[in-house]
């Protein structure tokens, strides 16, 4: 079930990049207009494609993407997938000082608060990493905390 965030980010994508298609369009299909003109508007048209391009496949990944937790012996593995995006990582499990939860309350644009709940890592060098995320209820990151812990 997509979320309304994510139905307001596709159709903005969609929005975007089909009026500066259109807009692009309309201006390079005259050849009456001054080439130094056309030039001139081309750099500013190209970034803002590679923007939409860049938002759209965002969106992608924010609807498509499932982030994977794998386990072993030695490390944790955190990948994403289908679609490849930052975040990905592998954590020696000797490196590993806590494993703990926290509660989120974002109540900012709701009129109920929404509750999340995060899974993170603090490591021996004194980082703290998000593992989980978003995860609706608290059984859920305590199931995840248990997992890290089996040896």
């Amino acid at each position: 079930l997509l979320s309304l965030e994510a139905v307001v980010a596709f159709l903005f994508s969609i929005l975007f990049n089909g009026f500066l298609v259109f807009l692009l369009s309309s201006i390079f299909s005259n050849s009456t207009q001054n080439a130094k003109l056309q030039f001139a508007i081309l750099i500013p048209s190209v970034l803002l494609m590679l923007l939409g391009c860049i938002f759209t496949y965002r969106t992608l990944v924010w609807v498509v993407n499932r982030k994977i937790l794998r386990m072993d012996a030695v490390r944790l593995y955190l990948e994403n997938w289908p679609l490849p995006w930052f975040g990905a990582r592998s954590v020696p499990r000797a490196d590993i000082l806590r494993i703990f939860s926290e509660k989120f309350t974002d109540s900012e644009m709701a009129l109920e608060p929404a509750v999340t709940y995060a899974v993170k890592l603090t490591l021996k060098d004194g980082r703290t990493l998000d593992l989980a995320s978003g995860l609706r209820a608290p059984d859920e990151a305590m199931f995840i905390e248990q997992e890290i812990r089996k040896p």
